[in-house]
């Protein structure tokens, strides 16, 4: 068990230490009753996490027995051992690079630094391996933001996320909507005459090897871009990587009008997807908005898209928080996209 660093030295003190499924699960379903207005991941994740080899899901708990007032008017004893805080670290999510995940604090203890102690926690685990670590928040989740700056992480850019509830509505779209035909994006958007000319004849090749999926990262890096494929909420994974270059789902843009062109999409799949019909995800590395313009092209015009495994059509867009996509007349500018995140890590690499 290890000490983390006590938030309130005079009222108790606090300890790590990891998840165990039968005794913390009915405590973690508390914690996050109302994340997400009620439909947190989490709980549901909790145990395939636990069984993955490569993370570390710890609870902090508060060792004595002191009385502690609850953050609600009223006074809580008896809660040793009880998880006030959890988070999640990925090992080798990507190469040199763990993954800060899944942060949560009880509603009755938050304000008392209990979240930015288990971070911090995770954090020295991640250098005592040797590796960096990286996450994300919305930009609007200030009280986060505040915690992973505290703990000593720094901007490193952004990510735009399609809104799911937008994408919802679409016809076809939502998980119940099943008796709608599910129309590519920009179809069920009804704006495919924004795609310009440039757009559509950007040419692209697969991506085989992680070897040419590195280059293709190296080129947009150089541009500026983050080197990475965005996902949601998240940086892709390298096994999700991997398994998409097995199905054929990664392509490059061959080149573009301006050096700074460079681009690659991948479909990605993400089981935590629920409130659509399609788990897919298209993710978008570019630094410009014509470059992520033709990216989702590629991904929407007729007879271009790849088959995804299941028979989808509808994906979310994801894209590099690079491109600056209110550009006006730009086909980005036109997606529903409204939860932008915030790229954390401990040093740029």
């Amino acid at each position: 068990m290890t000490n983390a660093p006590q938030s309130s030295p005079n009222v108790s003190t606090y300890s790590v230490r990891p998840f165990e499924t039968t005794s913390d699960l009915p405590h973690l379903e508390e914690i996050c009753r109302d994340v997400y207005d009620g439909t947190d991941y989490l709980p549901k994740t909790a145990p395939s996490i636990v069984a993955d080899p490569s993370c570390s899901f710890v609870v902090l708990t508060r060792e004595n027995n002191e009385s502690l007032e609850n953050g609600m008017g009223g006074v809580e004893k008896n809660s040793v051992g009880v998880p006030l805080a959890v988070a999640n670290l990925r090992r080798s999510h990507l190469p040199g690079v763990c993954w800060l995940e899944a942060v949560r604090t009880s509603n009755a203890h938050r304000n008392r630094g209990l979240a930015k102690s288990i971070v911090t926690k995770l954090l020295d685990d991640a250098s005592s391996y040797g590796e960096d670590t990286l996450t994300c928040t919305v930009k609007s989740n200030i009280a986060m933001r505040k915690v992973l700056e505290g703990a000593g992480m720094k901007v490193l850019g952004q990510i735009h996320i399609g809104s799911f509830s937008a994408l919802k509505e679409l016809p076809g779209w939502g998980a119940d909507d099943t008796n709608r035909e599910t129309k590519p994006l920009l179809s069920a958007l009804g704006i495919d005459d924004l795609v310009g000319e440039e757009a559509q004849s950007m040419q692209w090749k697969a991506v085989r090897t992680r070897e040419e999926l590195e280059r293709a990262l190296s080129l947009v890096k150089e541009a500026g871009g983050s080197g990475y494929m965005p996902g949601t909420w998240e940086l892709v994974s390298e096994e999700v990587l991997e398994e998409s270059l097995r199905k054929g789902l990664i392509y490059q843009m061959k080149g573009g009008y301006d050096r700074r062109d460079a681009a690659v999409i991948a479909f990605v799949r993400d089981e935590r997807i629920q409130s659509l019909r399609s788990p897919w995800v298209c993710s978008v590395a570019a630094t410009t908005s014509a470059a992520a313009d033709a990216a989702i092209w590629r991904a929407c015009a007729p007879g271009l898209p790849p088959v995804l495994p299941g028979g989808h059509v509808g994906f979310v867009p994801v894209i590099d928080g690079a491109v600056p996509i209110e550009t006006t007349g730009s086909l980005c500018a036109s997606l529903p996209l409204d939860s932008e995140c915030v790229l954390y890590g401990t040093r740029r690499s």
